[in-house]
């Protein structure tokens, strides 16, 4: 599948240590996959415990490194547990990615929307990216190197595309970023997030609860997109470039992967009157 895309790709990761959150399915298995064709150790860090072992299982297989930590991104002990595995097993840990998240219930307004539900969503969501930069941060400041990627989202960047709590927590997730750059990158570690177009990934479908195939899932999501040609798959969200050192003047930055979705309500040629 994305082995044909990046086939002709140099292994960018090459000997790079990775811990990825919510990488036992979605896009933090894309990116996991990903970045063992690229050469890096992959330590999943999942509540997943089957699919996460499952995925480790594969890939050394397949002959890459590759471990599993149950990790609760909302419990400091257990992120901090996580960091400490990888950076134990390898001695070191260069790419930090915050991915493990969740989506909300839908409301149709605010008013019947449950604060118990907006309390879950920003804690995993926000605060579980808080405590992987965090750590990361502890062991990566004495290597003066490193790379901090979170999953935000099109959410993060407007209004009206997801739930209260969702859209919350993915703006909050651009500003700590941006504020854990200003202060990390003294200690030469990068930190940047990534924001998708919807990818119809085992979350995602769930959270539509549509009773339609992936297949169309999928039609629906890049017809949504202005740029055609293309359906959105998670090996496209997967991050190797901001974990790379070719990304190494890049930090601060949330990288919107969406197809032009939230560039324009119209096509030129329509706004135009072509």
């Amino acid at each position: 599948m994305a082995g044909t895309v990046f086939a002709g790709i140099a292994r960018r990761l090459e000997g790079k240590v990775a811990l990825i959150t919510g990488g036992a399915s979605g896009i933090g298995e894309a990116t996991a996959r990903l970045f063992a064709r690229h050469g890096a150790r992959v330590v999943v860090a999942d509540v997943q415990e089957e699919l996460g072992r499952a995925v480790c299982d594969d890939l050394r297989a397949g002959g890459a490194p590759a471990a599993f930590v149950r990790c609760d991104v909302t419990v400091e002990d257990d992120v901090r547990g996580a960091v400490d595995a990888a950076a134990a097993e390898h001695g070191r840990l260069d790419v930090m990615f915050n991915n493990a998240g969740i989506v909300d219930p839908a409301r149709s307004s605010i008013v019947d929307y449950d604060a118990a539900d907006f309390d879950r969503v920003l804690a995993i969501n926000l605060r579980g990216a808080f405590l992987g930069t965090k750590h990361a941060a502890r062991v990566m400041i004495p290597a003066r190197r490193g790379s901090i990627v979170t999953t935000a989202s099109i959410a993060s960047v407007g209004g009206g595309m997801a739930t209260h709590a969702y859209t919350c927590s993915k703006h909050a997730v651009v500003g700590l970023t941006r504020n854990a750059a200003a202060e990390l990158g003294q200690h030469g570690i990068r930190v940047n997030c990534v924001s998708p177009a919807t990818v119809m990934t085992p979350l995602a479908t769930k959270h539509i609860g549509l009773s339609v195939d992936r297949e169309t899932l999928e039609g629906m999501a890049s017809a949504a997109a202005l740029l055609k040609g293309v359906v959105p798959k998670e090996e496209d969200v997967a991050v190797a470039f901001l974990a790379s050192d070719e990304a190494r003047f890049v930090s601060g930055h949330n990288l919107v992967v969406d197809g032009a979705s939230t560039s324009s309500r119209l096509p030129f040629s329509a706004r135009a009157g072509g």
